[in-house]
């Protein structure tokens, strides 16, 4: 059996975060939630009548946000020890795990998308499968793609 090289995706990575209670974000009400909503037009209009802006607090970090990035990569790595990987002091974009010299598994992460090298398709399959139970994941097959370059295997 061969070595595989798959690729996926998470969705919706940086609503995976979580802001601790000392990390407090605030963000204006979009207008669009205005029309979305016509039962919030009376607050927008009682705060701007006593001179206040109507104002959102996050419980988890959007994108856009500061925190965004580097709360989804908290847990990330989090998940990912939980599963038994090693993150690579050499680049703390690979992950690693290595049960014996005919099991491995090796993963790269590009903010929501994942690489995975490993000793078979079982292998990576059984890591989607762990992984799929903290996050969503989108199967992406063969790789074919990463970072701007084309991948051919043969």
């Amino acid at each position: 059996m061969g070595s595989a090289i798959k690729q996926g995706d998470a969705k919706n990575v940086y609503l995976n975060g979580v802001l601790p209670p000392n990390e407090i974000i605030y963000m204006h009400l979009h207008p669009i939630f205005y029309k979305l909503n016509h039962s919030l037009i009376p607050h927008c209009n009682h705060t701007k009548a006593n001179s206040k802006t109507l104002i959102l607090q996050l419980w988890c970090p959007l994108y856009g946000t500061k925190q965004g990035g580097n709360k989804w990569y908290e847990e990330l790595c989090f998940v990912l020890k939980k599963l038994g990987l090693t993150k690579s002091n050499a680049n703390h974009a690979l992950f690693y795990c290595f049960k014996s010299p005919s099991e491995y598994c090796l993963l790269g992460v590009a903010t929501d998308d994942f690489t995975y090298v490993a000793d078979s398709t079982r292998t990576v399959k059984k890591l989607k499968t762990k992984m799929g139970e903290h996050m969503e994941l989108v199967e992406m097959g063969e790789l074919s793609w990463i970072l701007g370059v084309d991948i051919c295997r043969d």
